[in-house]
């Protein structure tokens, strides 16, 4: 896996030694982002803790996220959240739609009409905030070894959602959607919750080459937040260094699937 030049610590704060990744002005440098990264880490290691107890729920009954959809025996338009739903509700409503559209993807055969239709509603739910981090928590975090997110490629319905989608938003949080289960797996001591770590980091991995068909960000951003964890990976000596050891690992990984994905070095 390509690495860069490691970056010489200068007495500049961190957040000066780096790039802006964006577009405007507006959004944050990849140190704050590294950083949000890590403060985030608690959140999704809970939400992945009590998933895997089986303790998740949106609303009434615990309910697991796993690879086995109602909709392989119903009709799922019925089933199906609406666009309206999808574009305006919170996070947490946004959390299980992922993974209604997440299941609805898997339906075998997909009517060519069902794929439409499906491609829609991700587009819907991928154009806010709340929306794309609801979708990924599902899509990547699902439970099974043969979910959407398993297969060789990304499904067609997601791939043209992204298209749409705001990618100074999407692009970030794909990032994060690498780093923090990478980070997990480091933190975690039981053995089944880091292959499940592992899992989700490999997911996100295909999602970012996607991307990176779409935004010469994803690589701009990738770029970014390896040199800032490698500004301090050599000291591997605490649980932060060896987090941004292996943080460095796969997103030297995650670049070098982007650059196959464009063609761009």
């Amino acid at each position: 896996a390509q690495r860069l030049t490691k970056v010489k610590p200068t007495a500049l704060p961190l957040n000066q030694r780096l790039p802006h990744v964006c577009r405007s002005s507006t959004m944050r440098p990849p140190s704050f982002i590294f950083i949000h990264c890590l403060s985030s880490l608690l959140i999704v290691d809970a939400f992945l803790a009590r998933r895997h107890e089986g303790h998740f729920a949106i609303h009434g009954p615990a309910r697991d996220l796993r690879a086995t959809s109602r909709f392989m025996t119903t009709d799922s338009s019925a089933a199906l959240p609406s666009v309206g739903q999808l574009s305006n509700d919170p996070f947490m409503q946004q959390v299980q739609y992922g993974a209604d559209l997440a299941l609805a993807m898997m339906e075998s055969p997909p009517a060519q009409s069902d794929g439409a239709q499906v491609e829609e509603l991700i587009a819907a739910q991928l154009s806010h905030s709340d929306g794309i981090r609801g979708f990924f928590v599902s899509y990547l975090t699902i439970q099974g070894d043969d979910t959407a997110a398993d297969q060789q490629e990304v499904p067609t319905p997601l791939q043209k959602a992204m298209k749409k989608a705001n990618l100074d938003e999407l692009v970030p949080l794909a990032c994060m959607n690498v780093v923090m289960p990478t980070a997990m797996k480091t933190m975690h001591e039981d053995e089944e919750l880091q292959v499940q770590s592992s899992i989700t980091a490999n997911r996100g991995i295909k999602i970012l080459a996607n991307l990176a068909t779409l935004d010469a960000m994803v690589k701009v951003n990738c770029d970014a937040i390896l040199a800032v964890a490698e500004m301090e990976a050599d000291a591997a000596t605490t649980d932060d260094g060896k987090i941004k050891v292996c943080i460095c690992t796969i997103l030297s990984a995650a670049l070098a699937c982007c650059v196959g994905a464009n063609g761009r070095g």
